[in-house]
């Protein structure tokens, strides 16, 4: 046993005084690290080169994203306010009628959206956007008899 732990101090030994020779020897090794330390550079450079481009689509996917209901939700805006504007002419009380349930719906919205409440909001927005599809479709089959043949 005694016989290991002899080798095993030497060993550390020689390992500690190699470490100490390599510190002083610092000419022997500054190539190694130089080139290390480029290589480590360049390969840094180039994965950031290759970022850009998934930086790009990432960008473009998510201008889409954000595009895309923007531009339905304006159409479905820009449908209702011609047929309101269409209704007045056929039937203003109607459309007044249509307009206050409209200006309600915004502003519910708008209250839900800057006091969160916590628990059924989900079924309370969803009762709510199923009962103005259903005063759109009234609005609208009130309107219907009035389109010219």
């Amino acid at each position: 046993m005694s016989d290991e732990r002899t080798r095993g101090a030497r060993r550390a030994q020689r390992a500690l005084r190699d470490i100490r020779l390599e510190s002083d020897r610092t000419w022997r090794t500054w190539p190694r690290r130089f080139g290390a330390a480029v290589l480590r550079h360049l390969a840094v450079a180039g994965m950031a080169v290759l970022a850009i481009p998934r930086a790009i689509v990432r960008f473009i996917a998510e201008l889409l994203a954000e595009a895309i209901p923007t531009v339905i939700a304006l159409g479905l805006f820009a449908i209702v306010s011609f047929a309101a504007a269409w209704g007045w002419g056929k039937s203003p009380p109607a459309t007044v009628v249509f307009v206050a349930g409209f200006a309600a719906f915004v502003a519910f919205g708008a209250h839900e959206l800057w006091f969160r409440r916590q628990g059924r909001r989900r079924r309370r927005i969803a009762a709510l956007a199923a009962g103005t599809c259903v005063f759109v479709v009234v609005w609208v089959a009130y309107l219907v008899p009035y389109i010219p043949a």
